[in-house]
């Protein structure tokens, strides 16, 4: 595994396939994360050797938990076959440690899909979520742990104290609202600072950039720009702003038609000066194809596959690269001299 070499925030990109690991090579970004869950973009991997990724390995325990609970729903007898195999994982990541600068731990998911789990059952994922840990050091792999919203302080002091961690994950709640997320990343950093001020933080799925820029991360990971490209939007210096000519797309406040007209100058400058795509070429409508029959001569019209995805994902992969320049030049907003809430 790498060591670290460098300070600052740093923001990784995760992909689950080659073509959007593609964009983000084409954009420049060396920060990715990538999941044991997907196959597709490992298959670049000398790729990414040769472009310099500084590869962040996860597990995939929450894609795979997802599966399994949808298989025991089901009835599939054999459900708990779609968990992930830590076994199987450590040898995976052996293979490829060439490539990985950092791996993330089998983390355990608690409770069951759909529910809200319990006070022992977030215990009991903890417990177990520790003993992956141990194991994984038994093997020579020194993961990046996970602390989850709902357990308790007590397993932070665990993973630093016991288990050796410089370098801790902090997962909130995907569920939750970005309030309720901040009043326990609030207590939880506080914690942290008062106790382990020089041990590293990785924030699991911080797409806010209000979270991003509130905290002393040392990274976060997000996939939202390829989600928010799908969903027919963009995130600009002005906001999330929606492209799409789909009818729930125009139908969206945010839709960039309902937008003064000055908003809509500035957003198209914006995007011409950072990536050469003007918002008409993100817009979804299709043209007209002509296709001639090479036997006959005869013409075909038909709609043309819309390609605005694409500019919209270098928009979105954009947003997030000025976004850690941002943090690296201003720091975090979060001033710990101050009283915080501490009501979790």
């Amino acid at each position: 595994m790498l060591n670290f070499d460098e300070k600052g925030y740093r923001l990784f990109l995760a992909t689950g396939s080659r073509q959007y690991l593609e964009f983000i090579l084409a954009m420049g970004c060396k920060q990715i994360l990538i999941s044991y869950a997907y196959a597709d973009p490992w298959y670049m991997k000398e790729i990414m050797k040769s472009n310099g990724v500084k590869l962040l390995c996860d597990s995939g325990a929450f894609t795979s938990w997802n599966l399994a609970m949808r298989k025991k729903k089901e009835g599939d007898p054999n459900w708990k076959n779609f968990l992930v195999d830590l076994d199987k994982y450590i040898a995976f990541v052996k293979q490829h440690e060439d490539i990985i600068w950092r791996v993330v731990n089998l983390d355990v998911i608690p409770g069951e899909q759909g529910s809200e789990p319990t006070e022992q059952q977030r215990e009991d994922a903890a417990v177990q979520g520790f003993n992956n840990l141990m194991y994984m050091k038994q093997h020579g792999i020194n993961p990046i742990h996970v602390y989850h919203q709902g357990e308790d302080l007590i397993w932070i002091d665990k993973m630093v104290n016991e288990g050796g961690c410089d370098y801790i994950g902090i997962s909130p709640c995907n569920d939750y609202s970005t309030d309720r997320k901040e009043r326990w990343l609030d207590v939880v950093f506080r914690y942290m600072q008062s106790k382990f001020p020089l041990i590293k933080t990785h924030g699991f799925g911080v797409t806010s950039a209000r979270l991003v820029k509130r905290y002393p991360w040392y990274s976060t990971d997000s996939s939202s720009y390829s989600l928010t490209a799908a969903m027919g939007a963009i995130l600009t210096p002005y906001g999330r702003v929606y492209i799409s000519d789909d009818p729930a797309g125009l139908a969206k406040d945010e839709h960039f038609s309902k937008k003064p007209q000055e908003i809509q100058d500035h957003i198209n400058k914006y995007l011409m000066k950072r990536i050469g795509y003007n918002l008409k070429s993100m817009m979804d409508k299709k043209d007209m194809q002509t296709i001639v029959c090479p036997d006959c001569a005869t013409e075909f019209q038909h709609p043309d596959k819309s390609l605005a995805y694409k500019p919209r994902n270098f928009a979105n992969i954009a947003f997030f690269i000025d976004l850690e320049e941002e943090v690296n030049r201003n720091g975090p907003n979060m001033n710990f001299d101050k009283q915080q809430t501490l009501t979790l």
